[in-house]
């Protein structure tokens, strides 16, 4: 058997650190859950609002600091013709939905409000305010603004269906002219 030095240091001597595979291959994996596990702060949020009576909807940018940064609307068909025919009626924004991101841009939280039900009608916005006589048009934003859910269901089913009339009407018209033709 043969005696081995011992390799002591004395009380207060630094040791030299060294880093092998083992420590790097640990510290990385440590690191790694650190950043996945972090929730990071919310920077940013966007929030939908809608006025119920026209179909106007409102999008509005908010950052961390409360500042406001971007603020737009998009105008309804609905509410040119009322702003042009003098038509009043009163603005009532209802949130629409709302979303959160982070510093990396990804949604980190979606918040959802109840869609009203001029909401579903917007596709259809523009044919009926087309076709719609400003006596209709008064009628309807009536029912919109102090109508109840059901009230306001039904005023959009019923404009929809007489606007699916119209143009059936204008459809048949059409297909005699051409079928008319020799």
């Amino acid at each position: 058997m043969q005696p081995t030095t011992l390799n002591y240091v004395a009380p207060g001597a630094r040791v030299p650190f060294r880093w092998n595979r083992r420590r790097v291959v640990g510290f990385a994996a440590v690191l790694l859950l650190v950043v996945i596990l972090t929730p990071f702060p919310d920077v940013k949020f966007v929030s939908e609002q809608i006025d119920p009576v026209t179909g106007s909807m409102s999008i509005q940018t908010t950052w961390a600091m409360g500042l406001h940064t971007s603020a737009g609307t998009q105008v309804s068909p609905l509410e040119k013709r009322l702003t042009q025919s003098h038509i009043a009626w009163t603005p009532a924004w209802q949130m629409l939905g709302r979303r959160h991101y982070n510093l990396f841009g990804n949604v980190t939280t979606r918040e959802c409000g109840s869609a009203p039900p001029i909401y579903h009608m917007r596709p259809l916005m523009d044919e009926f305010v087309a076709r719609a006589t400003d006596e209709e048009l008064r009628a309807f934003v009536n029912v919109m603004q102090s109508g109840t859910t059901s009230e306001q269901s039904a005023a959009i089913s019923a404009a929809c269906e007489r606007m699916l009339a119209q143009l059936r009407a204008e459809v048949d018209k059409v297909s005699k002219i051409e079928c008319s033709f020799p």
